[in-house]
């Protein structure tokens, strides 16, 4: 009576388990090493898992279920029903399209039985996050920017790009620890940065007076929170555009020297169509500036 429920419980854990157990035989040539190996039974999960039917492959060898099976799984295989020894290892079924986690074991001499679960999602998941990385990696090396990944806390270094040392001035040794406070000549601007990204608002171009080794700049700046190792961090990414407000307060400069000269001024394109005339010009000759422009 306790052997049946044994055998019962068994059979209910068999049938009722999440993860695909199979067991098998190995075969051998005349010189003992394996050549091939043989389904004895699988259950319910085996097929859900693999999308092998039980009648399908039951009696049938490996090579005749998944032709494409590599010697090194047969070899792998074969020294665990042969030695006795346990193995863990991952397993990508290129047949079926699947990878998988295999813990496999000897119930007996010349058998071994698998009991795996599916990671193909999982795998792809990490190749797609080593991936990504990868393209960070390259574009935090490559781009011309000032890229910088701060702890939000106390707004120290853990990682500045080649533009980021090129643009302030230092190295990236004498940048790694140091805090990003030093650089900003209103220390309350960052603040500002700060709390408004963390409110979850997205800051993309952000103004403020930065101080470098050669004197302060015109900064254009980029911010994230990411999470680096469970801990967040503020990423940023920093623009020098000093060149550009410098051209824009000339431009200023020189519109209103323009509007305000004692002198009739008037701009034409190539062909002699009037494009501006300031008010001087207007003044004098009687014409509004609508009236003028395009004549």
């Amino acid at each position: 009576m306790a052997l049946k429920t044994s055998e019962a419980n068994y059979r209910n854990l068999f049938n009722v388990m999440r993860e695909g157990f199979a067991l098998h035989d190995i075969i051998c040539n005349e010189a003992g090493q394996p050549v091939d190996y043989r389904f004895l039974e699988v259950n319910p999960a085996f097929e859900t898992l693999t999308g092998l039917a039980r009648e399908d492959v039951v009696g049938n060898t490996v090579r005749h279920v998944l032709p494409g099976t590599e010697d090194f799984w047969i070899e792998t295989y074969g020294r665990v029903a042969l030695t006795g020894e346990p193995t863990r290892l991952e397993n990508t079924a290129t047949d079926i399209g699947r990878t998988f986690e295999v813990l496999a074991y000897c119930p007996a001499i010349g058998q071994f039985a698998t009991i795996f679960t599916d990671i193909t999602d999982r795998k792809r998941t990490e190749q797609e996050l080593r991936t990504s990385e990868e393209r960070f990696r390259k574009a935090f090396v490559t781009s011309p920017d000032a890229i910088a990944i701060t702890r939000l806390g106390d707004g120290r270094f853990v990682s500045v790009s080649p533009g980021f040392a090129q643009v302030f001035g230092y190295s990236q040794d004498e940048l790694l620890g140091t805090s990003a406070l030093a650089l900003w000549k209103s220390p309350g601007a960052r603040d500002d940065m700060i709390s408004a990204v963390t409110e979850g608002r997205e800051i993309r171009e952000y103004e403020a007076t930065l101080v470098t080794h050669y004197g302060e700049i015109d900064a254009l700046l980029s911010a994230a929170v990411i999470e680096l190792n469970g801990v967040p961090h503020l990423l940023t990414i920093t623009r020098d555009i000093t060149a550009r407000k410098q051209a824009e307060a000339r431009v200023r400069q020189l519109s209103s020297t323009v509007e305000q000269s004692p002198a009739s001024i008037v701009i034409t394109d190539m062909q002699g169509a009037i494009q501006y005339v300031n008010p001087k010009f207007t003044q004098i000759t009687g014409y509004t500036f609508d009236e003028v422009v395009g004549e």
